[in-house]
């Protein structure tokens, strides 16, 4: 218990204030126990760090497997399926929950940690990895390379859109929260822009 409250402590103060700028002593306020209680679980801030980012990404669904595309059809599923697995971190389908994660993903790009490689290797290759090979499924053998990683970056892009920007979202969008009650309907503009210029052969 003591465990998970720290961690979820450390989480909003790495959201709030980034690796660099985030104390061991804000998190230990936060979470209510004293430094001890963090040295006796963690050997330190980065190990800190890195199970807190492991316990925000145990939730992400599992992403599709591109060898089920046989047909457009498949295609346009399996891209939508890796949209919904990119967007949402668990089950319950609630972005507000994310918005910690990509407050964390903010300070990275800006700032990054002593871990970034690490952070970058085990939870965000993975999903490029798996995207290139849908986008691989409806592109001709013969597509540069440079135009595979643009399609990358182009989903991506979208994708990162409503979470890194969602303060003009709420800005341009006054009644209600568009993010929350407009989910599906995000997915679906993002795959049909994904899947411009795509075609299973």
């Amino acid at each position: 218990m003591t465990k998970n409250r720290i961690i979820s402590a450390a989480i909003e103060e790495f959201a709030e204030h980034g690796y660099h700028a985030a104390t061991i002593r804000d998190i230990c306020k936060r979470a209510g126990v004293n430094i001890a209680a963090i040295n006796y679980h963690f050997s330190g801030k980065a190990e800190l760090y890195r199970r807190s980012l492991e316990m925000i990404f145990s939730f992400k669904q599992p992403l599709p497997c591109a060898d089920k595309i046989k047909s457009d059809s498949d295609l346009k599923s399996v891209m939508k399926s890796w949209i919904m697995a990119f967007l949402y971190r668990g089950n319950d389908k609630k972005i507000l929950e994310n918005r910690l994660m990509e407050k964390i993903a903010y300070h990275e790009m800006l700032t990054p940690s002593v871990i970034f490689d690490e952070i970058f290797d085990a939870y965000l290759m993975p999903d490029v990895v798996s995207l290139e090979k849908i986008l691989r499924k409806g592109l001709p053998p013969d597509t540069s390379e440079k135009e595979i990683k643009m399609r990358i970056f182009s989903v991506l892009g979208s994708c990162k859109f409503y979470f890194f920007h969602y303060r003009i979202v709420e800005k341009i969008w006054t009644e209600g929260d568009f993010l929350e009650d407009n989910m599906d309907m995000i997915v679906d503009y993002i795959t049909a822009q994904s899947l411009l210029g795509l075609k299973f052969s």
